[in-house]
């Protein structure tokens, strides 16, 4: 099992002792040590956001680093997923996980608009 897929898994372990209001709740309390916007340029926001996401995305040897924000309190906190899960994974594992699936998966369900952000957010980060 991939370390990308270890963390995913360990995530997904904590989130399944909540319900669905604790889940968003958990998600929004992920995002609170994420970076502020000012750590950011604009090059690196995220188009197709509904708020403004910030990713700044690169490669060490084999391995995606990623960090970001938001100003949003929710997305700051998918945001944090992402970084959690991908941050460090291959560009291998990072490009063959499906991260939506994932969502579905644990029950974190976002509205359509969240959706198309966070599909930009994954463009990102998966290439």
């Amino acid at each position: 099992m991939s370390t990308l897929q270890q963390r995913a898994e360990e995530i997904a372990e904590e989130l399944s002792y909540l319900d669905r209001e604790e889940r968003f709740e958990w998600i929004i309390d992920t995002g609170k040590e994420l970076k502020t916007a000012d750590d950011f340029q604009d090059h690196e926001l995220v188009k197709g956001c509904q708020s403004k996401v910030w990713l700044r995305v690169w490669q060490e040897e084999n391995n995606l680093r990623i960090i970001g924000t938001s100003d949003a309190l929710l997305v700051k906190g998918i945001v944090s997923l992402l970084i959690s899960i991908f941050d460090n994974a291959t560009i291998d594992e990072s490009k063959s996980f499906d991260f939506i699936e994932w969502m579905n998966k644990n029950q974190i369900s976002l509205s359509m608009q969240r959706m198309q952000g966070l599909e930009g957010m994954l463009r990102r980060i998966q290439g």
